[in-house]
């Protein structure tokens, strides 16, 4: 991740703090003003810096086996 991918993710997570409400979108193919808009009912859930999300954490470690020497 580059130098300002990380300050974007930044200010993305930080406007997420208040809720989805806080973070606007501008430029939008729907009527969607806020992030909360799109999401309807549904609460986001903020995965920052884990793999949580990840199932199967070692899958290409165990595929990929010992290929890279």
């Amino acid at each position: 991740m580059t130098q300002r991918e990380k300050e974007i993710e930044a200010r993305i997570l930080d406007r997420l703090k208040d809720g989805p409400a806080g973070l606007e979108i501008k430029n939008s193919t729907s009527d969607a003003k806020n992030l909360a808009t799109l999401l309807g009912q549904h609460r986001p859930t903020v995965l920052h810096d884990t793999n949580a999300f990840n199932l199967h954490p070692n899958f290409m470690q165990d595929v990929i086996g010992n290929m890279i020497s």
